[in-house]
């Protein structure tokens, strides 16, 4: 049962105000009824009020024009409102209370009864359990399509619904994690293993790394200072000896053509180069096996000074180059150290990208190990086959030099010698210019060494006295590998040991931070209680992951798709195979929606409603399309289609205007309400149509 009463006081300026009270109606009808009436009778303010109460002027899926009319019946400046409607469900229990009892404010109160229970309803609260339908069926064909609208916030309306449980759920695995979980504790508690362990390989590594970089440092400086020593003092003696046999004073006055100066100056300077490449030579090969030191004792007795002297080269140098080269070409012609040398390489580069990233704590895939792990097997097969490495690399680098030695001897020959024998020739003063410049040259040089020796002693001064019976030799124990190690490469292994060492302190502040935020967030756990839902959480995390994926097709693909298929544009040639079969399921949809046809004096069971076609196909194939469709008839399709929901809620069903529409086209519609109320999915159906004579008809019972 329905009952109402409503009192509305029109008001216009300048005349007298109306009132507008429930009179050619009655206040109480069934809660489906049929209602025929002249204009002004009060059909449509009852439904306006009906659906005015239920917010029906919020709700968005009412066509704007009735919203409109619920919004003027609100507006304080023109009408002064007061109501009250009661709503009976078929037990004849109070189900809903709205009214309105101060004309000056446009807040409506609505009231749910649950077992006798008064509950406040608000908009949010009262969409999830009741369904407003409010409707004028006009243009029923066009609006066949725009049961799309419908279809639309469906999905919008259960996206909503799947991303509050999204949410939810999200929320209690929140909780799960910051309480008391053994999972995590256990988790917690392997991984303050693992970064203990870490921490006592990195202090092993940096205890390693300071012991070898001293002894190094000690065995380099002090070997280097004594060399520089030796060399400054050599070079010095010469000097002395030069200068008291030279005519200085002499050579300085009567210095020969400058042409012959300017050009044994250029070979001075060639062959100081040349004799560095010697040195890098000879320093190379200390890494080749004993057995070529033989071309080694050879090469390092030629004395390239006597090229000033003599103005050639000696004799067998091109020999002993030759040979030295094609020593060379046979030590690295063996293609299983050159396949190492390769595959070492790699290992190099590999070590040097996977260091970037070893404060991960993650296996590697494919080798169930850790970074470090795989960087600590990486360095080992390094270190087991350094000697092979070094002598690879080494013989690869004398091969340069020996080309480089080549080229600059080749140069001289071509460039210096033939032009100062032609000038030695023509001036016999040219003889004492060679011995000024080579004095020059010696000066040089002595200033050289003295600053490399003073280098060597301040920073061997500041970790000892450089005494070398106190100093570890390269090549013995600790120090093994660095027997043949140059000069350059000495101080560059000095360079990375030290850039070793403040990585490792690095990596241990990071492990000890880690290790106080694990111990941290570990007793913290411990002293929580377990999460109720703890033992669901694996099955959560699913539920979370299929909540998500359905929020997304929900609101976003989904929604695309509707939009897609409200396009007038559509070109069935271009529809992809997502978007048929979303198609396919909308057409089925409202086949459901609409249920039953009557065509001309037939009906239908609907198969489906093809709305790109705008045809209407039968569960027996006849095919009606909606230019053939009369005005009632579609009028009834259309207001089936409304009833038809998918949803569960409880449907509040007003029409209006529904004058096209015979004894035949309303009867499946009273059907339908009948078949919804006795199930308890509606709670009110009231159908309006024009006529001359006031008519009340229930329709409750058939």
């Amino acid at each position: 049962m329905i009952s109402y009463d409503y009192r509305i006081e029109r008001l216009d300026k300048g005349r007298k105000s109306e009132i507008f009270v429930p009179g050619k109606l009655p206040k109480k009808i069934d809660n489906i009824t049929y209602i025929e009436g002249p204009n002004s009778s009060g059909k449509s303010t009852l439904l306006n009020l009906i659906a005015l109460a239920f917010f029906g002027h919020r709700n968005e899926e009412i066509v704007n024009a009735l919203r409109k009319k619920m919004i003027h019946l609100l507006n304080s400046q023109r009408n002064r409102l007061t109501f009250k409607i009661e709503i009976n469900d078929k037990n004849n229990n109070l189900a809903l209370l709205a009214e309105k009892d101060n004309p000056e404010k446009n807040e409506v109160s609505l009231f749910d009864y649950v077992n006798g229970k008064k509950e406040r309803l608000s908009l949010e609260s009262f969409e999830k359990k009741y369904n407003l339908i409010y409707d004028i069926p006009q243009n029923p064909t066009e609006r066949i399509k725009l049961l799309t609208q419908e279809i639309k916030e469906i999905q919008r309306r259960y996206g909503d619904i799947i991303s509050d449980l999204k949410d939810y759920i999200r929320h209690i695995l929140r909780e799960i994690e910051s309480s008391r979980d053994p999972n995590k504790i256990k988790k917690l508690k392997n991984s303050l293993k693992d970064y203990k362990k870490n921490h006592n390989e990195l202090q092993r590594d940096l205890k390693h790394n300071k012991e070898l970089l001293e002894k190094l440092e000690r065995a380099t400086y002090c070997k280097y200072y004594l060399k520089y020593k030796e060399e400054n003092s050599k070079n010095y003696n010469q000097l002395i000896s030069m200068q008291s046999k030279s005519k200085l004073e002499k050579v300085r006055k009567t210095r020969g053509s400058k042409e012959f100066d300017q050009f044994n100056r250029g070979l001075l300077k060639e062959l100081k180069y040349l004799k560095e490449l010697q040195e890098n030579i000879l320093s190379s090969f200390y890494s080749l096996p004993k057995k070529e030191l033989d071309i080694l004792s050879i090469f390092q007795k030629i004395n390239l000074d006597e090229v000033t002297e003599f103005l050639e080269f000696p004799k067998n140098l091109n020999a002993i180059m030759n040979k030295i080269e094609k020593k060379c070409v046979e030590l690295i012609d063996d293609s299983k150290k050159e396949d190492y040398y390769q595959k070492a390489m790699f290992y190099k580069e590999l070590i040097t990208v996977l260091e970037r990233y070893n404060s991960l704590k993650i296996d590697v895939p494919g080798t169930a190990k850790s970074i470090n792990d795989l960087i600590g097997d990486l360095k080992k097969e390094l270190n087991e086959n350094e000697y092979l490495l070094r002598y690879i690399e080494n013989t690869k680098k004398l091969m340069e030099l020996i080309k480089s030695f080549s080229q600059v001897k080749q140069s001289i020959e071509v460039h210096y010698l033939p032009d100062l024998k032609e000038l030695r020739k023509e001036n016999k003063n040219n003889n004492e210019t060679i011995t000024y410049q080579k004095i020059s040259l010696l000066q040089e040089k002595h200033k050289e060494t003295k600053e490399k020796k003073d280098l060597y002693y301040e920073r061997y001064m500041k970790i000892g006295e450089p005494d070398p019976k106190k100093v570890l030799k390269l090549g013995d124990g600790i120090l093994n590998k660095y027997l043949n190690f140059s000069e350059e490469e000495l101080l560059s292994e000095i360079s990375k040991i030290n850039s070793d060492i403040s990585r490792i302190n690095e990596e241990i502040t990071t492990c000890n931070l880690k290790k106080d935020l694990t111990t941290n967030e570990l007793n913290i756990l411990e002293n929580q209680k377990p999460h109720k839902y703890t033992k669901y959480q694996e099955k959560l995390n699913k539920l979370f992951e299929v909540t998500e994926e359905l929020t997304s097709k929900l609101k976003n693909e989904f929604n695309k798709n509707i939009e897609y298929l409200e396009d007038s544009n559509i070109n069935p040639e271009e529809i992809n195979e997502n978007q048929k079969k979303y198609n396919w399921a909308v057409f089925r949809y409202l086949g459901k929606r609409i249920e039953f046809y009557r065509h001309i004096k037939d009906y239908y069971e609907v198969d489906y409603i093809n709305l790109i076609d705008e045809v209407l196909v039968t569960k027996n194939g006849k095919k009606i399309y909606f230019s053939e469709m009369g005005t009632g008839q579609s009028q009834s399709a259309y207001l089936l289609g409304k009833l038809n929901t998918s949803d569960n809620r409880i449907i509040i069903a007003l029409f209006d205007e529904v004058a096209m529409m015979d004894d035949q086209s309303l009867k499946p519609l009273f059907d339908k309400c009948r078949e919804l109320y006795n199930n308890g999915k509606l709670l009110v159906g009231i159908i309006v149509q024009k006529a001359n004579k006031i008519k009340i008809e229930s329709k409750i019972k058939d």
